[in-house]
């Protein structure tokens, strides 16, 4: 399509102009001549109109194009804050910031280009068609003008301030990668993002089965794995414990502490058990036959089982104190 061949163009110009540098000096008017050679042969490579380009460049001398170049690094660095030398892309009067060691290839720019349409141009775009343009030329209506007026709209919409609280996963596409959990009576609706292969995923998944339990949202979880794997991504086994209804006892007043139970284990490994638990927590075995540091399942003889009971031994708080004087006192307590 066009706009895939207009962005191939402007890939590989800003890829040649990466080594070029234009100086105010007479090998300005050989870079010059460089480029324009150069932005001719990429017209050509991605069928762009490479006479356009020719009559268009031909009234441009290395004086225009330093006095542009000075101009557009005053508003760079004057109005949008850019500092000299930085990497940055302008789109809808947002600025996206290109971090030295980072890339920003073509399909970057493309899905970039894609986001934006979806997300704001795409909506501007159809109400701006639906206008009564009332004592315009019907000659501008064309549609650089209306491009022109959607980049205008665009630019000043980017500057009202969005919650950044909510993120939105409308334009993820799950239609093969998502688990979907439809409660029609449900006012909770959870969208979640996991790599299910990381510990960050280990931990979330166990999370989001007690609330669906729970709650009963209206849930959708993408999975999100990445596409290559050098090592084993989970190298432990995890459980989530929460306290329920189901620890209190129904035939008396005795109440069960949470409990998880881990099942098919491997036989031969050396295991061990620990607990994750907020860092102000003291929680130690209470109870264990064997030596947790070391457990070999297949010592066990015919029981095959270890339990280990956890006790909250101690919380340790802290926090700071401030008074009305000049003085700041911090404090702990167990």
């Amino acid at each position: 399509s066009g706009k895939e061949k207009v962005l191939d163009f402007l890939y590989g110009l800003c890829k040649y102009y990466e080594g070029q540098h234009m100086v105010a000096s007479s090998a300005a008017g050989d870079t010059l001549s460089s480029i324009k050679d150069k932005v001719y042969s990429l017209a050509a490579e991605t069928a762009l109109p490479v006479d356009d380009y020719k009559a268009w460049l031909t009234s441009f001398s290395a004086d225009t194009i330093l006095k542009g170049i000075d101009k557009l690094s005053d508003f760079l660095f004057g109005q949008l804050g850019l500092e000299f030398g930085s990497n940055a892309v302008i789109t809808n009067g947002r600025i996206f910031v290109v971090d030295d060691g980072d890339s920003f290839l073509n399909e970057d720019l493309g899905l970039l280009e894609s986001m934006e349409y979806e997300l704001r141009t795409k909506y501007i775009h159809e109400i701006i068609e639906e206008v009564e343009w009332a004592g315009v030329d019907p000659d501008y209506l064309t549609s650089k003008f209306y491009s022109d007026i959607t980049m205008l709209v665009s630019s000043s919409m980017s500057i009202r301030e969005r919650p950044s609280e909510r993120a939105h996963f409308e334009i993820l596409n799950a239609e093969y990668s998502a688990i979907k959990l439809n409660s029609m009576n449900s006012s909770v609706h959870i969208d979640a993002v996991i790599d299910p292969l990381s510990p960050a995923g280990q931990k979330l998944s166990p999370l989001l089965r007690i609330l669906s339990q729970q709650i009963q949202p209206s849930m959708r979880i993408v999975l999100n794995p990445i596409s290559s794997l050098a090592d084993l991504p989970l190298k432990n086994y995890y459980r989530f414990v929460l306290p329920s209804m189901d620890d209190f006892s129904s035939t008396d007043f005795s109440v069960h502490g949470p409990k998880a139970f881990f099942s098919n284990m491997p036989l031969s490994k050396t295991l061990t058990m620990n607990i994750d638990v907020p860092e102000p927590w003291l929680v130690e075995p209470v109870v264990a036959i064997h030596d947790l540091d070391n457990i070999l399942l297949e010592n066990l003889g015919d029981v095959r089982t270890l339990q280990a009971v956890y006790e909250l031994e101690a919380l340790l708080l802290t926090g700071s104190l401030h008074g009305k004087g000049p003085r700041t006192s911090s404090w702990s307590a167990v």
